[in-house]
């Protein structure tokens, strides 16, 4: 008779019954890789809104210091308790909840020249920005976004005034919305977060697939009169404004979102259906399928990535 704490199977079917463990204390890079291993597992088997914890009581600051060395792929949030200074006691638990893979960089590059070019527009009002914030009792790695070359007096560093985020897999479009909404609460200056959320393939073709874009905005204070109330009028009430809406959602991949309306349910805003392009049409090129610069877009107005000068310090 065999003993029967024996297993017989794969090594992957073993690998996927070892219990994972997070460390405590200081990070080493070969916690982190079997940080990532167990979160690209979960996500291999199917499940969603994943977050895997890779240390406990880790020194933030040391943290903070080693973000590039431990840059393995994963985007990573430390999260603390707040008391108002962070200094070398402060410890943090240290949580991946995204991935870098192929199809996400490739975006966000994307996303970061274009965000290039519009800020070389402004004037040097605006530049693009990249690289971890520190928020209330967060530490958050955006993907890209603008801020503010020549912030308001007594902003140092520049705070993000747009954020974009892209989603390829991992979250549910419910937890998408609650996580990218809390950039508000927790960045007081931001003015807009856009979302680009890629929601599935189609028969494994990656020229056909479904995706997502959700615009949001910081909503308007407003007094019992209905005029908007002024930066001036609400510094006895600071944390006023901070519940964002959404603005616009759109369906912007090569295929259409099977049935859109949990979607526009769950973020609180139908979501509105560009032309999805033919099979010809895909085969003769991007380029091709709406001629004369007639694409239709997402768009955002100038005020919600806060273009003048005057707006910068609302």
């Amino acid at each position: 008779m065999q003993p029967s704490n024996i297993f017989h199977g794969s090594t992957d079917q073993l690998s996927s019954l070892i219990m994972y463990i997070p460390g405590h204390g200081g990070l080493s890079t070969s916690q982190v890789q079997e940080a990532l291993a167990e979160f690209q597992r979960r996500i291999e088997a199917g499940e969603s809104d994943v977050e895997v914890v890779v240390g406990t009581g880790v020194p933030l600051l040391d943290m903070l210091d080693k973000l590039e060395e431990l840059n393995c792929g994963a985007i990573f949030e430390a999260r603390f308790d707040d008391a108002g200074v962070v200094d070398e006691f402060t410890v943090a638990e240290i949580v991946i909840i995204k991935f870098r893979g192929e199809a996400h960089q490739t975006v966000v590059s994307e996303i970061t020249i274009q965000l290039g070019y519009y800020s070389r527009n402004t004037n040097d009002i605006l530049r693009v920005s990249g690289g971890a914030v520190q928020l209330s009792g967060r530490v958050r790695i955006p993907d890209c976004g603008i801020s503010p070359w020549d912030p308001p007096p007594g902003e140092s560093p520049p705070t993000y005034r747009l954020i974009v985020e892209v989603e390829v897999k991992n979250r549910s479009i419910p937890s998408a919305d609650f996580f990218y909404r809390q950039y508000f609460r927790l960045i007081p200056r931001l003015r807009a977060v856009l979302l680009l959320k890629f929601l599935s393939r189609r028969n494994d073709d990656d020229r056909n697939f479904v995706a997502l874009a959700v615009l949001y905005r910081r909503r308007r204070v407003r007094n019992s009169h209905g005029r908007r109330v002024r930066n001036r009028q609400r510094k006895a009430n600071p944390t006023k404004g901070t519940d964002p809406i959404v603005v616009d959602a759109v369906s912007f991949g090569t295929a259409p979102i099977p049935n859109a309306h949990p979607i526009g349910d769950a973020i609180g805003h139908p979501v509105r259906l560009l032309r999805v392009p033919t099979e010809a049409e895909i085969r003769e090129g991007v380029d091709e399928i709406f001629p004369g610069g007639l694409i239709e877009a997402l768009t955002a107005q100038k005020r919600e990535v806060m273009f003048g000068k005057v707006e910068m310090g609302n």
